[in-house]
């Protein structure tokens, strides 16, 4: 028999489907400070990254660690406050959670948001209490497709890397996963020509997993 195993997820257009949320955030954000960006800008320069990253590409400046910080607390209340009453989790997901934790395995939460965005999203679709760790950008260096962030989650679980599996949604994220010498299963998936190269298990959401066909993946 196999050993066992742990499931990382990923938490934004993963573990609930809000891209477009945190796009008209953004685009709030912007407006307060007198900066245009059409959707098409927002994806091509903006979408993926972390919200530090993206603060000195749409001032178009060197900022200090001071005012990416001010910025990105600023921009992420404004998700929260026009959006937050919104988010729900992606479908299937509830089910699989149950089932995961029933047959005892490990799950964990490894994400580049920010710490409150990671506390305030669990909060609203209660599913905190699944998970036995988290990972948020306040805690790496390095941010995707570095596997950074999921070799830490996969430490603070105590499971070897290749013993877990990630669920993800964007290429940089299957990047990562695969960097890190993990499974990835993609839910939700953005940019289908740059995951296949990763995987081929890919799904539209996460009603046609259960812990068996996961076991399977794990097992192949």
């Amino acid at each position: 028999m196999k050993k066992a195993f742990a499931v990382i997820f990923d938490m934004d257009g993963t573990l609930l489907d809000n891209a477009e949320y945190h796009k008209k955030a953004w685009i709030k954000f912007l407006e307060k400070h007198g900066i245009e960006i059409t959707a098409e800008e927002y994806h091509k320069k903006l979408f993926g990254r972390t919200s530090k990253e993206i603060m000195s590409i749409v001032f178009d400046r060197d900022l200090s660690d001071e005012e990416k910080t001010k910025f990105t607390e600023e921009k992420e209340k404004t998700y929260r406050d026009h959006f937050g009453d919104m988010l729900s989790p992606q479908q299937g997901l509830l089910d699989l959670l149950h089932e995961l934790k029933e047959n005892e395995i490990k799950l964990a939460v490894a994400t580049s948001a920010t710490e409150a965005n990671l506390k305030f999203t669990l909060e609203q679709l209660a599913i905190e209490d699944f998970f036995l760790t988290t990972t948020n950008s306040s805690e790496i260096s390095r941010s995707k497709p570095h596997p950074e962030i999921f070799l830490k989650t996969a430490a603070d679980l105590g499971v070897e890397a290749e013993r877990c599996l990630v669920f993800e949604d964007s290429p940089p994220g299957v990047e990562a996963a695969h960097k890190a010498g993990m499974r990835v299963i993609v839910v939700n998936p953005s940019e289908k020509e740059k995951i296949i190269q990763y995987t081929d298990h890919i799904f539209e959401d996460f009603n046609p997993l259960n812990y068996s066909r996961i076991v399977s993946i794990m097992n192949q």
